[in-house]
């Protein structure tokens, strides 16, 4: 008998998502000079839910599918929200404006003592463009 083994090499693109329900809670302030104002926004978000989808590798080198796990937290609880604005008014109903966003998002793997423990949190930063108009 002759053993033979045989080593493959392969390339997997994969993608997961998340789907959060979060009702947020939001205060800010905006002071205005003649045509140009400033704002900021400060505040959380109530995570309700959080739906994990796609594959993972596991510990076995195997990809799993995450909706068949409890790797993720079913909620995450809060995340906080931050946010600048600068606006221009272009007419006395009309202005429009463009601030900077930033969302940071605590750890939302699950049970810290899972075999499978990990940690995984992100901010997300945005750009907000818009155009208000009073009536």
């Amino acid at each position: 008998m002759v053993e033979r083994i045989r080593y493959i090499t392969y390339r997997k693109r994969t993608y997961s998502s998340y789907t959060l329900l979060d009702v947020p809670l939001i205060v800010g302030y905006e002071w205005e000079k003649r045509r140009w104002s400033f704002g900021a926004e400060a505040g959380i978000f109530l995570n309700i839910s959080l739906k994990a989808k796609g594959d993972a590798l596991g510990v076995e080198n195997n990809f799993t599918r995450l909706e068949e796990t409890d790797w993720f937290k079913p909620s995450i609880g809060l995340s906080y929200y931050g946010s600048l604005r600068i606006g221009y008014a272009i007419d006395e109903k009309t202005r429009i404006s463009l601030g900077p966003t930033y969302r940071y998002v605590p750890n939302i793997a699950g049970d810290p003592n899972s075999t499978y423990a990990f940690e995984q949190k992100y901010g997300l930063l945005g750009l907000n463009l818009g155009i208000a108009r009073r009536f």
